[in-house]
């Protein structure tokens, strides 16, 4: 009985942080992202799917430059990036997250939607091939920055926040690329 009790209040106090409100928000985005793009993306689907289907093709047919994407990724994220560890040092950083974790919450609901649609039971697959590993390692560097105004040693912890993002987008450069040739690969030899 006791353990019952405290696992609700566990629940409870996980729910009110703010941990747990971004992980609502995620999880509501996903659900708002699938109902967009079953009720709305009709008009959308051609072209998503279109681009979905070179992307696979430039994964099949072309040797990826790793040194360019690596580039390419440091540019596109970590505009990001910054932007997300400033909004940290704001008074706003809730507010930010709160919007970032819906936004992303969104992205994946239209995404696993669009892959499924097109793909069937292999779109769930490729969702999550599409965000393994790098995804993790921004997760975790996103946690990272949220402690950041109230450490003291600030010039350490910058350097580690710098390192796991550096090696995010060197996964997502190599490792994640790699993973999606392979499967690619595979897709096509069992068609």
């Amino acid at each position: 009985m006791e353990a019952v009790e405290k696992r609700k209040r566990i629940t409870y106090s996980v729910l009110q942080s703010s941990d747990g409100i971004c992980a609502a928000l995620f999880l509501a985005g996903i659900l708002l992202g699938t109902f967009i793009f079953n009720f709305f993306g009709g008009r959308y689907a051609e072209q998503f799917f279109v681009a979905m289907n070179l992307s696979q093709a430039g994964y099949q047919q072309v040797k990826i430059s790793h040194s360019r994407l690596i580039g390419y990724i440091l540019e596109k994220r970590g505009k990001r990036f910054a932007l997300l560890w400033f909004c940290e040092m704001t008074r706003f950083q809730r507010q930010v997250r709160y919007g970032f974790s819906l936004y992303y919450g969104l992205s994946a609901g239209v995404l696993q939607s669009a892959l499924c649609h097109q793909r069937g039971i292999f779109g769930i697959l490729e969702f999550f091939l599409l965000l393994f590993p790098h995804y993790f390692i921004y997760a975790l560097d996103w946690k990272g920055m949220q402690g950041f105004m109230g450490e003291r040693k600030r010039a350490g912890l910058t350097l580690k926040i710098l390192l796991v993002f550096f090696i995010g987008v060197i996964l997502e450069a190599c490792v994640n690329t790699a993973i999606l040739q392979k499967y690619y690969e595979l897709i096509s030899s069992v068609r």
